[in-house]
């Protein structure tokens, strides 16, 4: 048996980017984030500090992309993922990806998008 714990679509404003304009004014990026369990966990009975909590999850993804700015997204997702890694140490493996809907490209698009993935 394999759990992940995952959240999808978080969306936060942030100051990142390589371009001053985008650490002035910032912009909104989205964020999808995959946690894996040990193979074979089972929560104790139904004991939420036997598993991750999700809104501890969160919390830990917005501050990541509130207290500093980051010039690229995949040094702000390998950030993420070691914050994630330290505060829940049942997590063996986690997959980020972040969406920059605004990115500064000339062309049409829905957004750029850097996926980050650690494991212990």
């Amino acid at each position: 048996m394999t759990t992940e714990i995952k959240l999808v679509n978080i969306a936060v404003h942030a100051r990142h980017g390589v371009r001053a304009e985008e650490r002035f004014l910032g912009q909104r990026f989205f964020v999808d984030i995959t946690c894996r369990l040990p193979e074979g966990h089972r929560p104790v009975d139904e004991d939420l500090s036997t598993t991750v909590d999700y809104a501890a999850l969160f919390k830990v993804v917005q501050s990541v992309c509130s207290e500093r700015t980051f010039r690229l997204i995949e040094s702000l997702g390998a950030e993420i993922c070691d914050r994630v890694l330290e505060r829940f140490p049942l997590v063996v493996d986690v997959a980020i990806e972040i969406r920059k809907p605004a990115a500064p490209i000339e062309g049409v698009l829905d957004h750029a998008a850097v996926a980050v993935r650690k494991s212990r």
